[in-house]
């Protein structure tokens, strides 16, 4: 009896796990089976839906800039194509990487609207100096960033000029050129606080010193000779009370050295 008892047991405990098993294949059968109806029905109502076609491309600029109203070119750079993408394979990461590897696009937010429009909004860098000449194809933006003129805000007039570069240290476009930055920075406070006082070349030949080029209220050049990592605002003002006292003086002295403790030293 015990024999017939254990055999039993047995017998009904393999059929219990066998059932399991059967049980488990079944569920993920099923679950296979809705995983596939998932995707081909999402693949239908979303990736291969004409509804969802991108035909519009709503960009928007902060501030002036080149690439405010080139949606042909942007579109090309971000590598996509209205009309025959769908907007729910349009990656707005992916868009934005590629639109902030253009040097002149400071700032770049891409997001989806509903059912064909990508939206992308963008701030520029604004050109500040050009590098080595006035004329040359690569120019400055505030944040040290070198950018493509052609491909870049183009600023009325003529850019101020900064150079003093080694030729093997040239910056190419989309670079950063921080050897700069004092430059940049003092024609900053220039433009900000000092309209009488047009910059028109800084060298920075001279790692220790910027050498200016500079007008007065447009009257005839002068040059002066600043320290870097200085208080730009007391030596611009207090270079430009030297010019005035030059002009009523008619002193015939141009050159402004202050670079010795912001005292103003007159050379011819």
């Amino acid at each position: 009896m015990e024999k017939r008892a254990k055999k039993t047991e047995v017998k009904s405990g393999s059929r219990a796990v066998n059932s399991f098993i059967w049980l488990l294949l079944g569920v993920f059968v099923v679950l296979g089976l809705l995983a596939v109806g998932v995707y081909f029905s999402g693949n239908w109502l979303f990736f291969r839906n004409d509804h969802f076609v991108l035909r519009t491309i709503d960009l928007r600029e902060k501030g002036p800039g080149y690439w405010g109203k080139r949606h042909a070119a942007i579109a090309a750079r971000a590598g996509i194509v209205p009309g025959r993408d769908n907007l729910w394979k349009v990656d707005p990461a992916q868009v934005r990487a590629r639109l902030l590897a253009i040097p002149a696009i400071a700032t770049c937010e891409v997001r989806r609207v509903l059912p064909d429009t990508l939206k992308i909004t963008i701030t520029e860098r604004i050109p500040r100096a050009a590098i080595e000449n006035p004329a040359s194809s690569r120019v400055l933006a505030d944040d040290c960033m070198v950018l493509n003129r052609y491909e870049a805000y183009q600023m009325p007039g003529t850019l101020p000029v900064i150079t003093g570069f080694r030729l093997n240290r040239a910056p190419a476009p989309g670079t950063g050129c921080p050897a700069a930055a004092e430059a940049l920075r003092l024609l900053e406070e220039c433009l900000r606080s000092f309209p009488d006082i047009s910059l028109v070349c800084i060298s920075i030949a001279t790692p220790d010193k910027l050498d200016c080029t500079l007008r007065y209220r447009n009257r005839r050049n002068y040059r002066a000779i600043l320290p870097v990592n200085a208080r730009y605002d007391y030596l611009l003002s207090a270079l430009q009370s030297a010019i005035i006292d030059v002009l009523k003086n008619n002193d015939s002295r141009t050159t402004f050295d202050l670079s010795y403790r912001g005292q103003v030293v007159l050379q011819p």
